[in-house]
């Protein structure tokens, strides 16, 4: 449930952000609240297991493990409601840059958060190794972003202060 929460909730922020909808990027910065709520249930239930059941080895890892991925499931979540915030700062007159290395970067973090909430639903540990290698091609993404802002601050140096705050914001 909190995997598909946080799935919808980046690809909307997302959305949002190519498209320059305010109205949604306003909703998905507001709705990172319940994914929160969400982290906090996994937490106590795994603090109430942990206590009560006083599970062993396997139990134990399993517990563990879903208590990590919650803790990353609610990072995206947060990610999420920063790229809606983004996307609201982004609609007002900043760098004039098409956003097509951006978008990619989000249709690839989807299509790895969606595998590896299968892989973790099927208990698929070579589809969970081959989305872990999938993160070369965000990184590529990513650097061709940095690369395109700094392509056009160098073309027009009317551009460098918003084009630093970008790349200031992409490090975040």
């Amino acid at each position: 449930e909190m995997g598909k929460a946080t799935y919808r909730q980046l690809s909307r922020a997302v959305e949002a952000l190519v498209a320059g909808n305010l109205e949604l990027a306003a909703n998905v910065a507001e709705s990172d609240e319940a994914i929160n709520q969400m982290q906090a249930a996994v937490d106590e239930l795994t603090v109430r297991m942990l206590a009560k059941r006083q599970p062993m080895a396997f139990d134990l890892r399993a517990i563990y493990a879903g208590q990590k991925i919650a803790a990353n499931l609610e990072r995206i979540g947060d990610y999420s409601a920063n790229i809606a915030r983004y996307a609201r700062m982004l609609n007002r007159p900043t760098l004039d840059y098409r956003l097509n290395a951006i978008e990619r970067m989000g249709e690839t973090a989807l299509a790895m958060l969606d595998s590896v909430l299968a892989a973790y639903d099927a208990r698929d540990a070579d589809l969970a190794v081959t989305v872990w290698h999938q993160d070369d091609e965000m990184d590529a993404a990513y650097t061709q972003v940095l690369e395109d802002l700094r392509r056009v601050m160098a073309e027009n140096p009317g551009q460098i202060q918003a084009g630093t705050n970008q790349i200031g914001r992409a490090h975040v």
